[in-house]
């Protein structure tokens, strides 16, 4: 499985959610509304065709450095996806991997989908 740009997206797979026949995964660093913004990808699965892409969500204030799609959660009628760092704070390039206390404000999008 890949994302649609069809080659390497860093990030996609980062998170997954499964909940009966969809398969949520978040692209962290998908670069579609800035570097690091941040995707989210729903996929249906299809008898005889396996798992095929049906959405594709990123942050509606997107901007580099949100983190979208980490994590992401699935619920009847409904996809919610975190954005570590909504504000698009940059961080230092020698950043360590875990985020300082300040930077955590986090955000969570909640996006309607239609029930198969």
């Amino acid at each position: 499985m890949t994302a649609r740009t069809g080659g390497s997206t860093p990030g996609f797979g980062a998170c997954v959610a499964l909940l009966d026949e969809r398969l949520a995964i978040g692209a962290t660093y998908d670069a579609t509304g800035g570097p690091f913004a941040g995707a989210a990808y729903l996929y249906e699965f299809s008898e005889g065709l396996g798992f095929r892409e049906s959405a594709y969500f990123t942050a509606p204030n997107a901007c580099s450095n949100d983190v979208f799609g980490y994590p992401v959660a699935l619920a009847p009628g409904l996809l919610v996806v975190g954005a570590v760092k909504p504000s698009g704070k940059q961080l230092s390039v020698d950043a360590p991997p875990e985020l300082e206390p300040s930077d955590r404000s986090g955000a969570a999008y909640t996006f309607s989908i239609p029930e198969p």
